[in-house]
């Protein structure tokens, strides 16, 4: 997870950026578009090969199978209720106070910073497994 793609994800123009070539429009009547999931704060991490996956900026929630009558921000909401930018509610950058912002910014470091950690831990976990198993082996 790269600490600095995902500040740039702060800024909508940003996250719409990555949907580029996205299939449903507004045109057609679709409500899953590529600009309703940048405002929710959805942007795609792997357009080329994961074209349908897009991921939060703040809780790192990924989401697929995206259909063309999907509302972004009602899967968002129910996928990941506790989510700090869908609480927050603005979605213009110019809405939002100085305080909005940098309390993004810290909320996500957290964010962030827990899910390294759990994936630390599992790597450790794993490790001290096999070490264990290892260990067994040559005792035994």
């Amino acid at each position: 997870m790269d600490y600095l793609v995902q500040q740039s994800m702060l800024v909508y123009e940003n996250r719409l950026a990555t949907f580029a070539g996205w299939p449903y429009t507004e045109k057609e009547n679709m409500t899953c578009t590529a600009e309703k999931l940048a405002s929710s704060g959805f942007y795609r991490p792997s357009p080329e090969s994961e074209p349908e996956l897009a991921c939060c900026f703040m809780c790192l929630k990924d989401l697929e199978g995206w259909e063309p009558d999907d509302i972004p921000d009602e899967e968002h909401k129910s996928h990941s209720p506790a989510c700090p930018y869908i609480q927050l509610k603005i979605r213009n950058r110019d809405e939002m106070h100085v305080y909005d912002y940098v309390k993004m910014h810290y909320q996500q470091y957290i964010i962030l910073c827990k899910k390294q950690s759990e994936k630390l831990v599992a790597e450790l976990k794993k490790k001290h497994s096999a070490f264990r198993e290892e260990l067994s082996e040559v005792c035994s």
